[in-house]
């Protein structure tokens, strides 16, 4: 006679069961919203991504007076810079975050290791693709019309990032 399993595989009141529940319902969720997001981008027009609530002024003007080709080729670099984004910054920092669930030594090793490689690694590329924007953005008409240069172009309001 075949023995009966007398518990339930998956204990639903067990702590040490939740990070892993946790975890399926943030991928189902981040799948449903990510979903959603391609779906509102599609349906938004391409000027409007040259638009950030928190351009300085110089960048605005700058977008504003962008011919077809100038628009096209800063929508190009923008997306390039967000594959690279993508490929050498957030999928290493989600790999180390989502190692938490499955050990939390190895996971704060991780992140402390992507600490120490973003600041090595990550920081110069950022900085590189901001002056890149500069570079690009002060290449356009307009832009040389008006005697804008990559050192003075202010990108954001906000202070510290200049």
């Amino acid at each position: 006679m075949r023995a009966m399993i007398s518990e339930n595989p998956i204990r639903w009141t067990a702590p040490s069961t939740w990070p892993w529940f946790v975890l399926v319902l943030l991928i189902l969720l981040t799948a449903l919203s990510l979903k959603a997001l391609r779906r509102w981008f599609k349906s938004k027009e391409l000027s409007e991504s040259t638009w950030s609530p928190f351009q300085s002024l110089e960048v605005r003007e700058i977008c504003a007076h962008l011919t077809p080709g100038e628009r096209a080729r800063l929508l190009d670099d923008a997306r390039q810079r967000g594959r690279q984004i993508g490929q050498w910054i957030a999928v290493p920092f989600g790999i180390a975050f989502g190692s938490l669930v499955w050990s939390r030594r190895v996971g704060l090793l991780l992140l402390a290791l992507f600490a120490l490689y973003f600041a090595y690694s990550g920081l110069p590329r950022l900085r590189a693709m901001r002056r890149r924007t500069s570079e690009l953005l002060c290449q356009t008409e307009w832009a040389l019309s008006r005697g804008y240069t990559p050192e003075r172009l202010r990108l954001t309001t906000i202070p510290w990032l200049g």
